[in-house]
């Protein structure tokens, strides 16, 4: 074994030096954990030992010393329940924990998997740079030191019912799903992405066209994106979007707007999707009389209502300036807030 700094192990017998050794790396969460998915690797070209157990454990968050103290630890033998892994060659590894982790603020998270023999599990490394602080590690219990690691490793927590985890990828793999529409042989991007669960979503985005750019909009359900036709012309610009409840996706943003026949400002647009209808409704927006105003992004509450951030511009002593604004959706109309009286102040 060629990497001990670059793997969690611990071995059958404590004296064979310099297998016991542990990895972790820090997150800031604010939650009840629930489950730990972690992505790795067994020995590459070797034929490792079972896999007997593994050992999940959370420790203080420290600035620059690596983890503290523990805070809770968790020892699962294989074939339990709670425990996913291949135990002949294990990869991903996923742990529900028996009792939540109460996470509030940063911490530290650490694996270490024994072996029946001397064995070894890689931990992965993530694809950016590290957030908080890179990973660390110590042998046979230690002090940390930084480990040999320059991105984040691979690891997940969430809670996910059990059941809903889903390791059919493997090897720690995200899916790419790419929605397709007709005539975007040009380049294309998404904006913004919105989810009632794991089988309905919605997306806007924009497209490069000869006339301009042209806004998208795509519908996922059971498992394939489609787009939709759009109730408004391509000189609208798509912000936001954000499933409202079951039955309504909300999408703003602007729509170019002629107040005369030299003049064109952009005003706020809402649009309104029904999915068990697949029905559009363009909701009635308040207008600005001079200067222009936008829609930027939403959030839906519990009981309906709507509320809307933006911005509109206005001549002051002669000079043209940006105001934060907000407005609010009761279902019906729309009601225009005066962040500025709010907070006492309104530029951007």
């Amino acid at each position: 074994w060629s990497a001990p700094r670059g793997a969690s192990a611990i071995p059958e017998d404590p004296t064979e030096a310099p297998f016991s050794v542990e990895l972790a790396d820090d997150f800031e969460a604010w939650g009840d954990v629930t489950n730990v998915e972690l992505d790795g690797a067994a020995c590459t070209g070797c034929s490792a030992p079972a896999a007997k157990s593994v050992a999940v454990r959370f420790w203080s968050w420290t600035a620059a010393d690596g983890p503290g103290d523990l805070v809770a630890e968790y020892f699962l033998q294989a074939g339990d329940d709670h425990l996913k892994i291949d135990a002949a060659a294990p990869s991903s590894i996923a742990v529900r924990l028996a009792t939540p982790f109460a996470a509030r603020g940063r911490y530290f998270v650490s694996l270490q998997i024994e072996f029946a023999g001397i064995g070894a599990w890689s931990w992965w490394t993530a694809a950016d740079a590290p957030r908080l602080s890179p990973a660390w590690v110590r042998a046979r219990d230690g002090a940390w030191g930084p480990a040999e690691r320059t991105n984040d490793l691979a690891f997940a927590l969430s809670t996910t019912p059990w059941d809903d985890v889903d390791f059919a990828l493997g090897c720690g793999q995200l899916e790419v799903e790419t929605p397709m529409a007709p005539g975007l042989e040009a380049s294309w991007r998404a904006t913004d992405v919105a989810a009632l669960d794991r089988d309905r979503a919605w997306a806007i985005g924009v497209a490069k066209a000869e006339a301009g750019p042209r806004p998208l909009f795509f519908e996922r359900r059971r498992g394939i994106w489609r787009t939709v036709d759009l109730p408004v012309g391509d000189d609208v610009e798509l912000r936001a979007i954000e499933v409202v409840s079951a039955k309504e996706v909300w999408v703003v943003g602007s729509f170019l707007f002629q107040p005369g026949p030299a003049a064109e400002v952009r005003q706020p647009l809402a649009l309104r999707y029904l999915p068990d209808a697949s029905r559009w409704e363009v909701l009635a927006t308040p207008l600005l009389l001079e200067g222009e105003a936008l829609f930027t992004d939403l959030v839906g509450r519990a009981d309906g209502e709507v509320w809307i951030v933006g911005s509109s511009t206005q001549t002051v002593d002669g000079a043209a300036r940006r105001v934060a604004r907000l407005w609010s959706h009761d279902g019906t109309t729309f009601k225009d807030l005066t962040i500025e009286d709010a907070i006492g102040g309104g530029d951007e």
